[in-house]
Protein backbone atom coordinates (compact mmCIF):
# COMPACT_ATOMS: atom_id res chain seq x y z
CA UNK A 1 0.00 0.00 0.00
CA UNK A 2 1.28 3.20 -0.93
CA UNK A 3 1.69 6.10 1.79
CA UNK A 4 2.61 9.61 1.84
CA UNK A 5 5.91 10.47 3.51
CA UNK A 6 4.99 12.72 6.02
CA UNK A 7 4.12 11.51 9.47
CA UNK A 8 2.00 14.07 11.29
CA UNK A 9 2.88 14.14 15.58
CA UNK A 10 -0.06 15.02 17.24
CA UNK A 11 -0.74 15.51 20.67
CA UNK A 12 -4.00 15.14 22.82
CA UNK A 13 -5.13 18.30 24.62
CA UNK A 14 -8.07 20.61 24.71
CA UNK A 15 -10.32 17.31 24.69
CA UNK A 16 -8.91 16.77 20.90
CA UNK A 17 -5.74 16.08 18.65
CA UNK A 18 -3.55 18.32 17.55
CA UNK A 19 -1.44 18.31 15.05
CA UNK A 20 2.19 19.76 16.51
CA UNK A 21 3.85 19.37 13.44
CA UNK A 22 5.27 17.21 10.48
CA UNK A 23 8.29 14.65 9.84
CA UNK A 24 9.28 13.59 6.54
CA UNK A 25 9.57 9.82 6.43
CA UNK A 26 12.76 8.21 4.38
CA UNK A 27 10.24 6.23 1.95
CA UNK A 28 11.12 2.70 3.18
CA UNK A 29 9.13 0.01 4.43
CA UNK A 30 9.87 -1.82 7.71
CA UNK A 31 11.04 -0.20 11.00
CA UNK A 32 12.12 3.25 11.16
CA UNK A 33 13.14 5.55 13.62
CA UNK A 34 12.31 9.61 13.71
CA UNK A 35 13.20 12.31 16.18
CA UNK A 36 10.67 15.50 17.00
CA UNK A 37 10.87 18.01 19.22
CA UNK A 38 7.36 18.73 21.20
CA UNK A 39 6.65 21.10 23.66
CA UNK A 40 5.00 19.50 26.87
CA UNK A 41 1.98 21.02 29.02
CA UNK A 42 1.38 20.16 32.68
CA UNK A 43 0.49 17.12 33.28
CA UNK A 44 0.50 13.65 31.52
CA UNK A 45 1.16 14.28 27.49
CA UNK A 46 -0.46 12.32 25.12
CA UNK A 47 1.40 11.95 21.84
CA UNK A 48 0.72 9.62 18.55
CA UNK A 49 1.97 9.71 14.95
CA UNK A 50 -0.36 9.14 11.74
CA UNK A 51 -0.20 9.26 8.26
CA UNK A 52 -2.63 9.50 5.37
CA UNK A 53 -1.91 6.68 2.59
CA UNK A 54 -2.25 7.81 -0.98
CA UNK A 55 -5.91 6.28 -0.97
CA UNK A 56 -6.91 8.80 1.75
CA UNK A 57 -7.02 6.44 5.12
CA UNK A 58 -5.30 7.67 8.08
CA UNK A 59 -2.64 5.12 9.85
CA UNK A 60 -2.14 5.93 13.27
CA UNK A 61 0.33 4.99 15.69
CA UNK A 62 -0.66 3.79 19.54
CA UNK A 63 -0.68 6.57 21.69
CA UNK A 64 2.70 7.36 24.07
CA UNK A 65 2.26 8.88 27.86
CA UNK A 66 4.90 11.63 28.96
CA UNK A 67 4.26 12.63 32.00
CA UNK A 68 5.53 16.25 33.07
CA UNK A 69 6.46 18.31 35.82
CA UNK A 70 5.91 21.61 34.42
CA UNK A 71 3.90 24.16 36.49
CA UNK A 72 0.33 24.59 35.57
CA UNK A 73 -0.40 27.80 33.68
CA UNK A 74 -3.15 30.17 34.94
CA UNK A 75 -4.81 33.14 33.40
CA UNK A 76 -6.58 36.03 34.39
CA UNK A 77 -8.52 38.95 32.21
CA UNK A 78 -7.61 42.78 33.08
CA UNK A 79 -10.32 44.43 32.06
CA UNK A 80 -8.36 47.36 31.77
CA UNK A 81 -6.05 46.61 28.82
CA UNK A 82 -8.08 44.20 26.87
CA UNK A 83 -5.54 41.45 27.89
CA UNK A 84 -5.48 37.76 28.93
CA UNK A 85 -2.47 37.52 31.13
CA UNK A 86 -1.15 33.76 31.46
CA UNK A 87 1.16 32.68 34.25
CA UNK A 88 4.01 31.93 31.73
CA UNK A 89 4.09 31.04 27.92
CA UNK A 90 1.66 28.93 26.17
CA UNK A 91 0.19 27.68 23.38
CA UNK A 92 -3.72 28.99 23.14
CA UNK A 93 -6.74 29.08 20.89
CA UNK A 94 -9.66 31.27 21.58
CA UNK A 95 -13.14 30.05 20.62
CA UNK A 96 -16.63 32.25 19.97
CA UNK A 97 -19.49 30.85 21.74
CA UNK A 98 -20.05 28.86 18.21
CA UNK A 99 -17.01 27.20 18.03
CA UNK A 100 -14.97 29.06 15.82
CA UNK A 101 -11.46 29.94 16.38
CA UNK A 102 -11.21 33.87 16.39
CA UNK A 103 -7.34 33.66 17.59
CA UNK A 104 -4.66 31.25 17.97
CA UNK A 105 -0.91 31.56 19.27
CA UNK A 106 1.44 31.06 22.06
CA UNK A 107 3.05 33.53 24.31
CA UNK A 108 1.89 35.00 27.85
CA UNK A 109 -0.87 37.08 27.36
CA UNK A 110 -3.43 37.77 24.39
CA UNK A 111 -4.67 41.22 23.32
CA UNK A 112 -8.57 40.79 23.07
CA UNK A 113 -9.34 44.80 21.79
CA UNK A 114 -10.39 43.86 18.74
CA UNK A 115 -13.10 41.45 20.03
CA UNK A 116 -16.43 41.94 20.74
CA UNK A 117 -18.07 41.88 24.65
CA UNK A 118 -19.20 38.29 25.13
CA UNK A 119 -18.72 35.21 26.01
CA UNK A 120 -15.58 32.86 24.79
CA UNK A 121 -13.62 29.64 25.96
CA UNK A 122 -10.13 29.53 25.78
CA UNK A 123 -7.37 26.89 25.41
CA UNK A 124 -4.20 26.64 26.84
CA UNK A 125 -1.62 24.76 28.62
CA UNK A 126 -3.25 21.13 28.82
CA UNK A 127 -7.08 22.55 29.60
CA UNK A 128 -9.97 24.82 28.78
CA UNK A 129 -11.67 27.61 30.21
CA UNK A 130 -15.09 30.05 29.68
CA UNK A 131 -14.52 33.53 30.53
CA UNK A 132 -16.63 36.43 29.54
CA UNK A 133 -14.91 39.00 28.12
CA UNK A 134 -16.34 42.90 29.38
Amino acid sequence: VSQSRYHVVQQFKWNKWVNVGEVMGNGTSGKNVYRFQVSLTSGTNRFRVAQKSYEGEWRKSQTVEVPSSITPVTFHYDKKTKLVVFSGETFYELYNPYGQIVKRGFGSSLDLTTLQKGEYYISYDNRTDKFIRK
